[in-house]
């Protein structure tokens, strides 16, 4: 069974990979890295997207402070959730989880770069994001460039979304990806990509983009209706670009697909 209008709050540590061998399928963000501000991000949050090369499912883990876990399988390329889970974890993988987050979160070199240069896929890549200690920080890259110490905490994060039990699915979803200010300039110079202001979207409308927004890369779910009326909205494909208080969102669509 399926619930419409339900709604993740979640925390980001991200792990994002391509499938297609000799592809470049990193995001112009991913390629862009470095530390970043995370949009209504809680202290203590985690969470992780990973897809292993070799495979075509992405997979996206949150965990919150009050040890909530939950996990959605999904496919970049068809623009589809696969499947959802949820659960608690237990107060020591939730301290074993925070304390090697605020190790990586207080090094100053952590993630101050990007670990293997972007390019051709050649392995599982990552994009982690910490938000521990009034600190936030994103790190990406290729994961067999990664230190030992986030590759260890990557490894973590997808073993307990593997344990979680399944859920039940929306009828779609909405995702949001900040854009970088040097993407941003880019993209306003293409006469084939036009922003849209937030501002200029019916008042329902507004607070499901918003909340998108707010919570970047979560999965926010939508009802038939919710998704038509964004559909609508856009030309081709399943893509808005929105500008909000001076920066750009793409924001996607996924249809729920068990």
């Amino acid at each position: 069974m399926r619930m419409p209008g339900q709604v993740w709050l979640t925390f980001l540590v991200i792990v994002s990979t391509s499938w297609c061998g000799g592809v470049d399928h990193t995001t112009a963000n991913q390629r862009e890295v470095g530390e970043s501000t995370v949009k209504q991000a809680t202290p203590g949050t985690i969470s992780l997207d990973f897809t292993p090369m070799t495979e075509p499912t992405s997979t996206f883990v949150s965990i919150r402070p009050d040890n909530e876990a939950k996990v959605a399988r999904y496919s970049r390329s068809l623009l589809v959730v696969k499947g959802l889970g949820n659960g608690t974890i237990s107060r020591q993988e939730a301290s074993t989880l925070l304390d090697k987050a605020r190790a990586l979160a207080s090094a100053n070199d952590s993630c101050s770069k990007s670990f293997g240069a972007p390019g051709l896929t050649r392995g599982d890549q990552f994009h982690l994001t910490l938000n521990v200690e009034q600190t936030q920080k994103e790190c990406v890259g290729f994961l067999e460039d990664a230190p030992p110490a986030i590759r260890s905490l990557v490894q973590d994060i997808l073993s307990i979304g593997q344990k979680l039990a399944p859920a039940s699915l929306a009828d779609a979803y909405l995702r949001s990806e900040p854009i970088s200010q040097n993407r941003y300039d880019a993209l306003s110079k293409s006469p084939k990509l036009r922003f849209v202001s937030l501002e200029s979207f019916p008042s329902d409308t507004q607070q499901v983009l918003s909340m998108a927004i707010n919570q970047p890369r979560d999965f926010i779910a939508l009802s038939m209706e919710q998704r038509k009326n964004l559909l609508d909205r856009i030309p081709n494909g399943q893509e808005l670009f929105v500008t909000h208080k001076n920066s750009g969102h793409q924001l996607t669509l996924f249809r729920a697909q068990p």
